[in-house]
């Protein structure tokens, strides 16, 4: 059985709860579950991804994953982004049916600019899953 850590929030509260990657295919209706796979040289930083309406606009749901090993793998629901800490989110997302863009950085706790990113869409079709690309240099 693999086991992925699900992230409500970075920190060093201890609040990751690990799942079972096989719970996401029974995913609720309107969900979008990211996945971070085989990231390496990311020790000690953190994932932030955004999804937002295709033709942009303000983050509609977010995750934030601590990286504690490299290679490090992650899935995590996307939460409801909240003002000021970026890993401070809120309940689930229910998403409507549509396509979506996915926007993530590898950042160093409390730098605003992301080491390297990683873009791409995710259809929701009851729900959604979508795997991060390899993450490379920001555009």
């Amino acid at each position: 059985m693999t086991i992925l850590t699900a992230l409500a929030a970075c920190g060093d509260d201890g609040g990751s709860t690990p799942i079972d990657a096989a719970a996401v295919s029974d995913a609720a209706a309107g969900q979008v579950w990211i996945r971070g796979n085989s990231i390496t040289g990311a020790t000690s930083k953190i994932v932030l991804a955004n999804v937002t309406a295709t033709g942009g606009g303000p983050s509609m749901g977010a995750i934030c994953a601590q990286l504690t090993t490299s290679p490090a793998s992650f899935v995590a629901a996307a939460r409801t982004p909240a003002m000021g800490n970026p890993c401070t989110l809120g309940a689930e997302v229910t998403f409507t049916d549509g396509t979506y863009a996915v926007a993530a950085g590898i950042y160093t706790p409390g730098m605003q600019t992301p080491d390297l990113c990683a873009n791409t869409t995710v259809t929701v079709a009851g729900s959604g899953d979508v795997t991060l690309p390899a993450f490379a240099a920001c555009p």
